[in-house]
């Protein structure tokens, strides 16, 4: 159970930096964003 819990931490920890490299990246833009406002 605790290996459970530590394997999710991991992962959302994983993809929280990934929004933030999406977010501070050089397209500040992101696809999806730019079709929701055209």
């Amino acid at each position: 159970m605790r290996k459970l819990l530590e394997i999710v931490a991991l992962s959302c920890m994983v993809v929280v930096a990934l929004l933030i490299c999406i977010a501070t990246g050089p397209d500040p833009n992101p696809p999806y964003h730019d079709s929701d406002e055209r």
